[in-house]
């Protein structure tokens, strides 16, 4: 679910990074409040331009965020995943900006079951599909 907040309010109690100031001119915030796990997510929409999503986490989060990070910049270009804008941690925690992805949220759903399970067939083939030379990644058993 997302509630909107007025710009001004999103700006003096997350005090983004100046880094990303640009992209808050003349948009509108929604707080989405499904799926924290102590971190918080807003959607930035831009008239005229990319809307982008801000993830916000304490700084005792921060290198759970920047894995994230890692992982995002990683995979793009080899599967469907969001654009790294910017990321930064500072005093008031740790700033994930990323780009929009096509598509609606899962909770929001309304296809057949058939359907549902042909597309998590298709998305888990892509992932499959990744060719894992180079990643710098180890969640093996082994490793």
């Amino acid at each position: 679910m997302e509630q909107e907040i007025p710009l001004a309010d999103f700006v003096v109690e997350m005090k983004p990074p100046r880094s990303t100031v640009g992209f808050y001119a003349d948009a509108r915030v929604f707080e989405n409040s499904i799926g924290r796990e102590g971190q918080r997510l807003f959607r930035i929409v831009r008239p005229g331009g990319e809307n982008v999503f801000l993830k916000h986490g304490p700084r005792e989060r921060a290198e759970i965020l920047g894995n994230e990070v890692s992982r995002c910049a990683w995979a793009w270009g080899k599967i469907p995943t969001p654009r790294v804008v910017d990321f930064s941690v500072g005093p008031l925690g740790a700033f994930f900006l990323m780009g929009e992805m096509p598509g609606s949220p899962s909770h929001l759903c309304r296809h057949p079951v058939v359907e549902i399970a042909r597309l998590l067939r298709e998305g888990l083939g892509c992932l499959a599909s990744v060719p894992i030379a180079g990643c710098p990644f180890d969640m093996s058993l082994e490793g």
